[in-house]
């Protein structure tokens, strides 16, 4: 039953992605001139180190390498979360000013994953595949590897369900406050936090970045490890407060949802 299901929202999220991919090769020109511009964007984070490490020493401790590899970490991440995930909130609230969250509670899908279907973004998948890029291409030139990527690979996942997390989080308190853009942004602004190694900041935003709302394990903490810049045995440790903020999205979502008044009253 949980792989049938598993598989049924997985092909969901198929079908909203093709569509949205769909709509947006309408007009092959614009689609593609979109496209050079997205990457562009996506180069700048790389180019701004560039630009730092060619006229100082950079971030103390990080070479510029080093550096590549955290930025395509935040990257992927990210352009896999706008890709599939980062439009549940939005989504959720637009839903709710049409009226039509009510119909979407009726469809044989889990209301969540139903959401995030009408909630994917193209857009994303660039900034993804540019992520990897600089990853891989950084992994080559610092020779690292081996069974190191194994955690690496974990704690990218781990980080993915920290970013579903916080779209869930606000999801449910759009449903309760129905505007919450103001706050949308609040959350967000933490990405220009983590944009940069955790470890240049003070134990309290270190501690706060890992612990209290785990964002780091989106950028830093991968990337950290895979070079040996933080111990292997930290990979239990800053899981731990991503599955609590997952098991408490979850739990605020039940509630809330449980206590929604529909459109009709």
């Amino acid at each position: 039953m949980i792989i049938k299901d598993i598989k049924k929202t997985l092909d969901l999220w198929h079908k909203g992605f093709l569509l949205n991919v769909s709509s947006e090769m309408a007009y092959r020109a614009s689609f593609v001139f979109i496209v050079f511009a997205l990457i562009a964007m996506d180069l700048v984070g790389p180019l701004v180190g560039y630009l730092i490490y060619g006229s100082s020493k950079g971030i103390p401790g990080w070479s510029f390498m080093e550096f590549l590899l955290f930025q395509g970490v935040i990257l992927f991440n990210f352009g896999f979360w706008h890709a599939f995930i980062g439009g549940i909130s939005w989504t959720t609230q637009e839903l709710i000013n049409e009226g039509e969250l009510d119909i979407v509670m009726t469809k044989p899908f889990h209301i969540l994953a139903n959401i995030a279907s009408r909630a994917t973004d193209f857009h994303g998948i660039t900034e993804a595949l540019v992520g990897l890029a600089l990853i891989i291409y950084a992994i080559a030139k610092l020779q690292l590897g081996g069974w190191m990527l194994v955690p690496f690979g974990l704690l990218i996942f781990i980080a993915l369900i920290f970013m579903l997390s916080i779209s869930i989080v606000l999801a449910a308190l759009a449903i309760v406050f129905v505007k919450v853009g103001a706050l949308q942004n609040i959350i967000w602004s933490l990405n220009d936090l983590v944009s940069w190694p955790i470890s240049i900041y003070g134990n309290g935003m270190r501690f706060f970045l890992t612990f209290i709302i785990p964002a780091a394990i989106s950028s830093y903490w991968p990337a950290a490890i895979l070079m040996g810049k933080e111990p292997l045995s930290k990979l239990g440790i800053v899981t731990i407060p991503v599955m609590i903020f997952l098991a408490f999205s979850l739990v605020l979502w039940n509630i809330v949802l449980k206590r929604y008044q529909s459109a009709g009253g």
